[in-house]
């Protein structure tokens, strides 16, 4: 089975940023679909505690949205990426975010 790398061109912060400025041009009402991506790729980069805060926000806004749930429920789960299993192959921050 071929080693699993964290993708470089992943989410990351690109991703992050553009959810956060659209999070900030929408009402609470509907902020639980944009609060779910970011908790997404904040799993995606191995911070799943904080994830968890992030999906907590969504399901606080809208709490039957389902998306948000199953999220949280994966995430609480145990479950991680691949590649943030292996030391050496674990999602890195690059440029600024990294010091």
């Amino acid at each position: 089975m071929p080693k699993r790398t964290a993708p470089r061109n992943g989410p990351g912060s690109n991703g992050r940023s553009s959810c956060c400025s659209t999070l900030t041009r929408n009402s609470t009402k509907h902020s639980a679909p944009i609060l779910t991506a970011i908790a997404f790729i904040i799993w995606w980069e191995g911070r799943g505690s904080k994830a968890h805060q992030f999906l907590e926000l969504a399901l606080d806004a809208e709490p039957a949205y389902r998306l948000a749930r199953l999220t949280d429920q994966m995430i609480g789960s145990g479950m991680v990426a691949g590649w943030n299993m292996d030391k050496d192959g674990a999602y890195r921050p690059w440029g600024l975010e990294a010091s």
